[in-house]
């Protein structure tokens, strides 16, 4: 499409979902009549319609959802875990990062 056809682009889906007003059909249409760009845009849009119509649903079974958290549940845990690590950790003076640790007497641990 060229630049002028940059106004028609959002208005050609409007116009394959009939949801233009008569005034603004009437001005696509007559654009179309006009534009082979355009018409091949519209003629693309209307394939991809009829591949997103083809498409069946998914069916997930009863316990998917059950499942699906019991599976993210260590992620998360883990994420949690690992960020609260980074939370305390300082980089010393040579760039690498330290962490005070419980029971060591106030010394600095270096994590590898």
């Amino acid at each position: 499409m060229i630049a002028a056809c940059d106004d028609f682009a959002a208005d050609l889906v409007a116009y394959l979902d009939d949801e233009l007003g008569d005034a603004d059909r009437g001005r696509v249409e007559a654009h179309l009549g006009t534009c082979l760009a355009c018409r091949r845009e519209l003629e693309q849009f209307r394939r991809l319609r009829a591949l997103i119509d083809g498409v069946r649903p998914l069916a997930l079974s009863a316990d998917f959802d059950e499942r699906m958290r019991q599976r993210l549940d260590p992620l998360a845990t883990h994420a949690t875990r690992r960020r609260a690590d980074d939370a305390g950790a300082t980089v010393g003076r040579g760039g690498s990062a330290s962490t005070r640790r419980e029971g060591s007497g106030g010394r600095s641990a270096r994590r590898q």
